[in-house]
C-alpha cells in the first residue's frame, strides 16, 4: 500500500459489499475490507484460516456489490502481511487501478482519488447546475456523485457535445435540504464514459479573484460533514 501517495481511509461495514479472495490452488476465502486507497485495499482474514501468500504474490479479489446484485473481479498483488490479534491483515495493490476506480467509485467514492483531498459520496439525490464561465453556451443540470475540498464529480445520462475537458465553468450546488446554495468556479478536468451515463470531474479553482471566500467556507464545511457521515457505520 502507498505511504501517503494516496489517502487511506476506513471502509465501514454496512453490509453493501462482500469480498472473497482466491490464490492459485486454493478455494475462495471470505475476507473483510478494512480500508482503501486509490491504488488498493487493506483486507482482513481470520488468523485460523490459512492463506499461504507472501509479499509479491498474486490474488484474485471478487467484490460483491450486494445492493446491485453483481460482482466485480479484480487482480491484485500482496504488498504487506501483518498479524493483528485474531486476524491477519493484507495490504494489496490493484494491478489495474483505473479499472478498480471505475468499477468501485460508486460504493467506495470516499477513497478513489489521487489528489490532495479525499472524495466523499454526495448526498442521495443531490444535483448541481454547471454553466460556462467565459461567455459560452454551456449549461446543464447533473447528478452529483462525489465531492472533495478540491472538486466535484457529476454524472449525466447522455453525452453532451458542448462539454469538453479544460472548459472553465461555474458549479451551482445545493448543499442542504434547507436550500443553501453556493456558486464555485471550476474547470472540467476529467471525463469517463460508462454504459449508461457520462461522468465528469470538475476541479475547483481556489483563486481569490474568482472564489467568494464565504461560499468556499460553506462548501468546505459541507465536505467535512459528509466525510464524517461517510466514516460512521450505519
Amino acid at each position: 500500500m502507498s505511504r501517503r501517495q494516496a489517502y487511506r481511509v476506513p471502509v465501514p461495514d454496512r453490509g453493501n459489499i462482500k469480498l472473497s479472495v482466491e490464490v492459485a490452488g486454493w478455494p475462495a476465502i471470505a475476507a473483510r475490507i478494512c480500508d482503501a486507497t486509490a491504488d488498493g485495499l487493506g483486507i482482513s482474514i481470520p488468523s485460523e484460516i490459512p492463506l499461504p501468500v507472501s509479499r509479491g504474490e498474486l490474488l484474485r479479489l471478487t467484490v460483491w456489490l450486494v445492493h446491485e446484485n453483481r460482482a466485480i473481479t479484480l487482480e491484485a498483488d500482496v504488498k504487506t502481511v501483518q498479524e493483528q490479534g485474531d486476524s491477519r491483515r493484507y495490504g494489496v495493490r490493484f494491478l489495474n487501478a483505473d479499472r478498480a476506480r471505475r468499477e468501485l467509485s460508486e460504493v467506495l467514492g470516499l477513497v478513489f482519488n489521487r489528489r490532495s483531498a479525499p472524495r466523499v459520496p454526495a448526498q442521495p439525490g443531490q444535483h448541481a447546475t454547471v454553466t460556462a464561465r467565459e461567455g459560452g453556451s454551456l449549461e446543464f443540470k447533473a447528478a452529483v456523485t462525489n465531492v472533495s475540498e478540491g472538486g466535484v464529480g457529476v454524472r449525466l445520462p447522455l453525452s453532451a457535445a458542448s462539454i469538453a475537458t479544460n472548459m472553465a465553468c461555474f458549479v451551482n450546488l445545493e448543499l442542504d435540504d434547507d436550500g443553501a446554495k453556493v456558486t464555485l468556479p471550476g474547470r472540467i478536468c476529467h471525463h469517463q464514459s460508462a454504459s449508461e451515463d457520462d461522468q465528469w470531474g470538475i476541479a475547483l479553482e481556489v483563486d481569490p479573484s474568482l472564489l467568494d471566500e464565504q461560499c468556499y467556507a460553506q462548501f468546505r464545511s459541507y465536505v467535512i460533514d459528509r466525510t464524517r457521515e461517510a466514516s460512521i457505520p450505519a
